[in-house]
């Protein structure tokens, strides 16, 4: 956890450690650096502006897989790779 983090280095830190993002949430992504850029410049920011981080935000997080899908994914690739496929 990082203090006094700009809005883009939240964003920064978030997909670093969230290794199931892939290319198909890249407009999202986009969209949050866009806000990111105005919350963090020197303009006013307003509570529109945040809330429109945040829903954007949730929406991101919100299409992370469960730990169940991921542990089936994970029996999966092992039951593959011990078949030698």
């Amino acid at each position: 956890m990082v203090k006094d983090a700009s809005y883009e280095q939240a964003i920064d830190l978030y997909l670093e450690e969230n290794d199931w993002l892939d290319d198909s949430q890249q407009p999202l992504v986009t969209q949050l650096y866009k806000i990111a850029q105005v919350l963090d410049s020197n303009a006013k920011i307003t509570a529109g502006m945040t809330t429109e981080f945040r829903m954007t935000f949730m929406s991101l997080h919100n299409m992370r897989p469960n730990d169940e899908e991921e542990l089936a994914k994970d029996s999966d690739e092992a039951f593959f790779a011990s078949l030698g496929l």
